[in-house]
């Protein structure tokens, strides 16, 4: 419910569903993705060798598509650098939503349920997991690979952000957290396996 205009092109581009794909995956991201999950089994380094050799070659070899035009590629481009609004995916459904950034903002600072927090606990968490993880490798609970699969990768607090439900009056944001990149999500992946 932003008071921007959008051109016809950003229009378009925008009704498309919110789990559209735009661009094929980026073939230096996948085959860098490949090589660390490689590292992480315990297959030996001529078998890696070989799995890297023929996924790289057939990631090299696949062109790359034109998945929308070069005007919606353009309205895009320019709705990304608009740093005044925020395009969110709606609570339910599979619609997009334009909001204005002053207005997301107020929504968010709504602290009655959350506190922003600073990165001292979390360096803490992560320094006590690493800890409790190599006390467990050496009690051969785990194995090494085990422990570097599952050991934090970052210090980051979770993500906190708010889906705006639509179907509600004066739109208010449903909170969303993302554990996702928090010192605990590697963990918890690795207990649900």
């Amino acid at each position: 419910m932003s008071s921007k205009q959008l051109s016809p092109a950003q229009l378009k581009v925008l009704s498309h569903e919110a789990c559209f794909n735009v661009a094929d995956a980026d073939p230096v991201n996948l085959v860098a993705t490949v090589e660390s999950i490689l590292k992480q089994t315990g297959e030996s380094d001529e078998t890696k060798h070989l799995i890297w050799q023929q996924i790289t070659s057939l990631v090299m070899a696949q062109k790359p598509r034109a998945i929308i035009s070069r005007a919606e590629q353009s309205a895009l481009k320019t709705l990304r650098a608009d740093t005044s609004i925020v395009i969110l995916p709606v609570d339910k459904g599979r619609s997009t939503l334009v909001l204005n950034k002053n207005d997301y903002i107020r929504l968010l600072k709504d602290r009655q349920a959350y506190l922003p927090c600073d990165d001292e606990p979390m360096k803490k968490l992560v320094t006590e997991l690493e800890k409790t993880l190599t006390d467990i490798q050496k009690n051969k609970a785990i194995t090494k690979s085990v422990r570097l699969a599952i050991k934090p990768i970052d210090a980051s607090a979770a993500r906190f952000y708010g889906l705006p439900k639509v179907h509600k009056a004066g739109v208010p944001l449903r909170p969303i957290v993302s554990l996702r990149g928090a010192p605990t999500f590697q963990l918890a992946k690795g207990l649900f396996r």
